[in-house]
């Protein structure tokens, strides 16, 4: 790749400084004065500068996170051996087992449930994929999306795919109909059916339509 259409800076910065050594042993062929090289000189070794002090600076960054991450760790486990500990003292009231903001005896803990994801406008490549998308409307990103689909409304609904993402490709049959609804997963709870959508094949394209 020529230097004029590099992008990425750690290939630009050594062929910035490859560059300006060739210019400067060749500057009487290339009509190079001493401030234009200057110039050159200045502008390269300033992008060199800034890209030493951020190249340090990411290394820096990523390190500190990664302490923070092992710290959050150990905080946590150190906090669950604790609360595992007091929750099996009957003699702690859950009173103060709520001031500690943990969970009572016998119980579980609480959890969000997942709410209802809802469908965004899908997108039909000419080779017939079909790319759904939806809203996660609030779900995490540890939230499983199962999809089912049906080619009558009347069912029945078939599972076809799981995904925690928040869009799915199918590959549909052309002039066929076939509709689709997602359902969120998490922590053993269930959201209810988002409203299906359906797909209407047949023609020289592919509409959408939102079942009632």
């Amino acid at each position: 790749m020529f230097v004029t259409e590099e992008t990425r800076d750690s290939y630009l910065a050594p062929d910035l400084a490859v560059v300006l050594a060739t210019a400067t042993a060749n500057k009487t062929a290339l009509s190079l004065d001493a401030p234009a090289l200057a110039e050159l000189g200045k502008v390269f070794g300033d992008f060199q500068t800034a890209y030493t002090a951020s190249v340090n600076e990411k290394a820096t960054l990523k390190s500190i996170v990664a302490t923070k991450n092992a710290n959050k760790k150990a905080a946590k486990a150190l906090v669950a051996k604790y609360a595992k500990t007091w929750r099996a003292n009957p003699a702690i009231p859950n009173s103060l087992l709520d001031a500690l903001l943990m969970p009572n005896h016998n119980t579980q803990g609480s959890s969000t449930p997942p709410t209802t994801p809802q469908f965004l406008p899908m997108e039909v490549s000419i080779a017939g994929v079909v790319t759904l998308k939806w809203q996660r409307n609030g779900n995490n990103g540890g939230t499983i999306f199962n999809v089912e689909t049906t080619e009558s409304l009347d069912g029945p609904w078939t599972f076809f795919d799981s995904t925690t993402k928040s869009k799915l490709d199918y590959q549909s049959t052309p002039g066929t109909q076939v509709s689709f609804r997602v359902v969120a997963k998490r922590n053993g709870q269930t959201s209810s059916y988002s409203v299906p959508i359906t797909l209407w094949g047949g023609g020289n394209g592919a509409a959408l339509k939102v079942a009632a």
